[in-house]
């Protein structure tokens, strides 16, 4: 797998040229630039299968070489320093990034991950739909990728109105009244969906607070959904939905 990496930081593309040596042996690093401009440069005339990109750099960004090269490549891992939004947008899109300094079996799995999209020539539908996450204004605008057999279906945070967990599957009911069922347990979408609007009600539903309809205390407490669905909560988390509402109506 031809590769260049691109970083700001010249002991960071020594750091990673190092561990692809040492871990993994069938990166070729076939290229360096420590700014976007070169990165650029670099990409068009070598046209690597994959690019170590940095995010943040000074001036140009690693989000503008992207949308300058145009389509953009299908392998892109991102190395980046710890930054929520950026890392929220990422894990939204599923997409590989490392976190400096980079850890070797995190690396070595990305690498993988990466060359079984290659070789199954998966489109690299998940790159656009990062970056459109990191021009959201609205977190509910944000994109989703949710697995499928076959890849990804990408859905709007604002279309789903909420995930039912059912042992290590999760459901996810769409406003539209499509569902779909992923093979990953409730606490993968809690921990994905909990910063953007969503909040779990009780062991087994996380629901986006933007379309609950109603709140009812009788019978222990349950909410009615904007489609008419009826969400039991758990008595223990009743108040914190109660001033998350609140919190919600007051903005």
């Amino acid at each position: 797998m031809k590769a260049i990496i691109v970083d700001d930081e010249q002991h960071g593309i020594i750091s990673l040229r190092k561990i692809l040596e040492l871990y993994c042996p069938q990166v070729d690093v076939i290229g360096e630039a420590d700014n976007a401009l070169d990165g650029e440069k670099l990409a068009r005339s070598l046209k690597p299968e994959c690019i170590f990109l940095d995010i943040a750099m000074p001036g140009k960004s690693g989000l503008d070489l992207l949308k300058d090269l145009s389509p953009a490549p299908g392998g892109v891992i991102f190395v980046t320093a710890h930054h929520e939004f950026i890392l929220q947008a990422l894990r939204l899109s599923a997409i590989d990034y490392l976190l400096k300094p980079i850890n070797e079996e995190e690396l070595v799995q990305a690498v993988d991950r990466l060359a079984h999209n290659l070789h199954i020539n998966r489109p690299p539908q998940r790159l656009d739909a990062f970056l459109e996450n990191m021009r959201a204004t609205n977190l509910q605008d944000m994109k989703i990728c949710i697995p499928e057999m076959d890849g990804f279906q990408i859905r709007r945070v604002g279309n789903i109105l909420y995930c039912e967990g059912e042992r290590s599957y999760t459901k996810i009911v769409l406003v539209e009244g499509e569902v779909i069922l992923v093979s990953k347990p409730l606490i993968t979408y809690e921990l994905l969906l909990r910063d953007l609007g969503f909040i779990r009600v009780h062991k087994s539903f996380l629901v986006n607070l933007n379309h609950v309809h109603s709140f009812h205390k009788s019978d222990g407490g349950y909410l009615i959904m904007a489609n008419g669905h009826q969400i039991n909560v758990s008595k223990r988390k009743k108040d914190h939905i109660i001033d998350s509402l609140k919190n919600l109506f007051r903005n």
